[in-house]
């Protein structure tokens, strides 16, 4: 990822979704990239973490050996996205407020 040309760094994000090298993914996701390969990435390690509960957890367990715990639970909460039950929960506070 040396290249800053953001065609080649989308190229090989892409080459490390399909190959799902959670690591790789995760050690340019705390560097300063272009911003169209950072929202790869993250949609990368989003797609990774969708497709299985193994992968969920080893993303997981890649975010807390390189953050601190409250860190690492706020970043994987962004990457696993709004599930079902958590909406109803919002949509259930919102309807009590009103």
């Amino acid at each position: 990822m040396a290249d800053r040309n953001p065609e080649v760094g989308l190229l090989a994000t892409e080459v490390l979704v399909l190959t799902r090298s959670v690591d790789s993914l995760l050690n340019l996701f705390f560097e300063d990239l272009d911003e169209v390969v950072q929202r790869r990435i993250i949609d990368g390690l989003q797609a990774i973490a969708g497709s299985s509960e193994t992968a969920r957890e080893l993303i997981r367990e890649s975010l807390s050996t390189r953050l601190p715990m409250a860190e690492a639970i706020n970043i994987n909460s962004l990457l696993n996205g709004v599930n079902t039950a958590r909406a109803g929960r919002r949509a259930r506070c919102s309807s009590s407020a009103g």
